[in-house]
């Protein structure tokens, strides 16, 4: 009976065994299929190795104005939330990648805002995904009948921006070369692209002497498509400097204001715009370590000064250490 048990237990253990490296075959197989390099080799390659691995230190902060009559004076705000920053950390294994981020200061309890940022970079398509929730926004209100100093907790908002883009030259250009590191580009070259682009937001206004008059909250939400342009330029084999800008024509907006009576008013889009720039700096030390820096900068502008006119925006500056295996 022991013998029996114990060839019982061996069958087990190689087909589970053999169980495992199938599985493993098949999951290296379709991922050869997925890291298949449709671009021209003498500009854009995949790296060598299976393996990457990242360290990101990054930043991150927003800023919001607004301009305009309401019911009452003409006035103009300027508040700015505290800043993010977090460490992280980004495994990448033959094109599917996770990572872990960590903010020390929401650890102990000295940052109260909330921020999301999701990224997917390829050569031909690509997405940022950015929502913020904070209440930490410090500043100045100014209009004729006194300034009032803005302090933490008195504005909240919430907000969701997302970009896309579609590249042409895909096969001699690279985003992703230069934002998560999974290809690399070996000769300078630039494209134009498409891109959709969207921002909404909510502006709550948290006034500790309100009156009916006075503005409780601001929507705003507006959306477009725009064409830009990328570059990637390799100054040698050590070095890739990035910069691209995507304007965008807005082709559909909402935006209302609420007051603290109940009533809410539309107000005139006016001159919109949404606008990205994205830059960036890798130097590679030999084949397998690199370093540089990231920056992302989301600009957003909604109506005109004769009624309200808001404006957003949002940046994003990112450190990263990386090694292939």
């Amino acid at each position: 009976m022991k013998r029996v048990l114990l060839f019982c237990s061996i069958t087990l253990m190689c087909m589970s065994v053999s169980a495992q490296k199938t599985f493993r075959q098949r999951v290296d197989s379709t991922l050869t299929k997925l890291r298949r390099n449709t671009a021209d080799t003498n500009y854009v390659v995949r790296p060598q190795g299976d393996w990457t691995l990242r360290v990101l230190a990054s930043n991150s902060g927003a800023r919001t104005r607004t301009k305009g009559n309401g019911r009452k004076e003409f006035f103009t705000t300027d508040v700015e939330a505290d800043a993010k920053s977090t460490l992280s950390l980004s495994v990448n294994y033959r094109g599917l990648s996770a990572s872990v981020a960590l903010n020390p200061a929401k650890m102990f309890g000295n940052y109260r805002d909330f921020e999301l940022n999701l990224n997917a970079y390829g050569n031909r398509f690509g997405i940022d995904y950015i929502y913020q929730s904070a209440s930490t926004f410090t500043g100045q209100l100014e209009a004729p009948s006194g300034d009032i100093t803005i302090e933490s907790g008195m504005v909240e908002q919430r907000s969701l921006t997302v970009n896309s883009y579609f590249v042409f030259n895909h096969r001699r250009f690279s985003f992703p070369a230069a934002f998560s590191q999974s290809y690399l580009q070996r000769r300078s070259a630039g494209s134009l692209f498409i891109g959709a682009s969207y921002h909404g937001g909510s502006l709550l206004i948290n006034n500790p002497e309100p009156t009916g008059e006075d503005i409780s909250r601001i929507r705003t939400n507006h959306a477009g498509i725009g064409l830009g342009y990328a570059y990637n330029f390799v100054p040698g084999k050590r070095w890739l400097i990035h910069l691209s800008a995507q304007p965008s024509w807005v082709l559909w907006s909402r935006n209302t204001i609420e007051y603290m009576d109940g009533d809410s008013d539309r107000f005139r889009s006016g001159n919109e715009l949404l606008f990205v720039v994205r830059s960036a700096v890798i130097h590679y030390f030999a084949r397998r370590y690199f370093a540089g820096l990231t920056f992302v900068y989301n600009y957003s502008q909604i109506g005109e000064e004769e009624n309200l006119r808001v404006t957003s925006s949002k940046w994003r500056a990112r450190m990263i250490v990386g090694v292939r295996l």
